[in-house]
């Protein structure tokens, strides 16, 4: 994904609803606002966080996983990941 430098900067408001991902059956953990928000990693579908209040958010996935498809498919206010956010994953 690349930076759109052109949108606004990412605000989180109070009492919103925030699309994290969409396929959270791939993490293994996600940290925001400080706390783990998958311990199991067995969740699966969207990950919405009411209340986010920190746009950091740390992920980690799963080992061996091959295919990213749609992982981040209708997260509209993500505008950017780190260059090596995948690079566990080499057969992706």
């Amino acid at each position: 994904m690349k930076q759109n430098m052109t949108q606004e900067p990412i605000v989180y408001q109070t009492g919103t609803y925030v699309k994290l991902i969409n396929k959270a059956e791939y993490c293994k953990s996600i940290i925001a606002d400080g706390k783990e928000l998958i311990v199991t990693g067995n969740e699966s579908g969207e990950l919405i966080v009411p209340e986010l209040k920190d746009p950091k958010v740390y992920i980690t996935f799963k080992e061996g996983i091959t295919v990213f498809s749609d992982v981040f498919l209708g997260c509209t206010k993500l505008t950017s990941v780190p260059a090596n956010l995948f690079a566990n994953h080499p057969n992706a």
